[in-house]
């Protein structure tokens, strides 16, 4: 699951940016809406992923 994590940060960041890459224009609303979703990915994304590396046993 640990990298999972770190593609749920990936997801997140995409979401960021991805209004500019796909569409010609976006509305306000698009722009808001995916910028505060990609931010929440993004957050617990590193959540999970230090939740993850903290319970991986270190040899």
């Amino acid at each position: 699951m640990y990298g999972l994590s770190w593609a749920m940060c990936a997801l997140g960041v995409w979401m960021i940016i991805s209004p500019w890459i796909v569409g010609d224009s976006p509305d306000a609303g698009v722009v808001w809406n995916n910028i505060i979703i990609g931010a929440l990915a993004v957050i617990l994304g590193l959540v999970c992923a230090g939740t993850a590396a903290k319970a991986t046993p270190r040899p």
